[in-house]
């Protein structure tokens, strides 16, 4: 199946020429099937096409913003709402998601150390 898939993709690329917001939309269209499928791509970086939204200092933005990010109340979140979605719910939505080693607390990222004590 991937690699019919693959071959579809490059095709895809193929018949967009040099229309950037065609190559962007087939992007998007891949990445939420492969999330679909439970399969996180973070396509993004290191692509011509726009960032989906500006991202606040020590976040990085991300095509399909995971249902649950690691956080000051769930540094390792696990469980059904880290589940990926079932087909026919919402699709992917662009957002942002802290830097490697960060918690998201009150809206913004944040070193462990700065988590309040529980």
């Amino acid at each position: 199946m991937s690699h019919i898939l693959y071959r579809s993709c490059v095709q895809d690329m193929c018949e967009c020429g040099k229309r950037k917001t065609c190559y962007c939309e087939a992007l998007t269209a891949y990445s939420h099937a492969c999330q679909r499928k439970g399969i996180a791509v973070d396509w993004l970086e290191g692509t011509d096409c726009a960032a989906p939204v500006q991202c606040p200092k020590s976040s990085r933005p991300v095509d399909c913003v995971p249902d649950c990010q690691p956080s000051c109340e769930a540094p390792s979140p696990t469980g059904e709402q880290c589940a990926p979605p079932a087909a026919g719910d919402a699709p992917c939505r662009p957002g942002c998601v802290c830097q490697e080693g960060l918690l998201l607390h009150e809206g913004a990222c944040v070193p462990p150390e700065r988590c309040p004590v529980r």
